[in-house]
């Protein structure tokens, strides 16, 4: 193994490769609550179906909010 291969195969315990990695799970948990926070408004407001919106705008059927 050479020494590219060997950086590229530790660079899962680099402390700024976490780092990013926790930043994008932060963001996508912030999206995820938003959608659905989206939702829930549509829904209440226009009294719009879960299944129509998720049609609508292309969510898949088992996306799930996870606490």
């Amino acid at each position: 193994m050479d020494s590219m291969e060997e950086i590229e195969t530790n660079e899962d315990c680099d402390p700024q490769v976490l780092e990013e990695f926790k930043k994008q799970v932060e963001m996508s948990q912030e999206a995820a609550d938003y959608l659905f926070s989206m939702k829930s408004w549509c829904e209440n407001k226009f009294f719009v179906e879960d299944s129509a919106m998720n049609k609508q705008f292309g969510i898949h059927e088992e996306l799930d909010y996870i606490e």
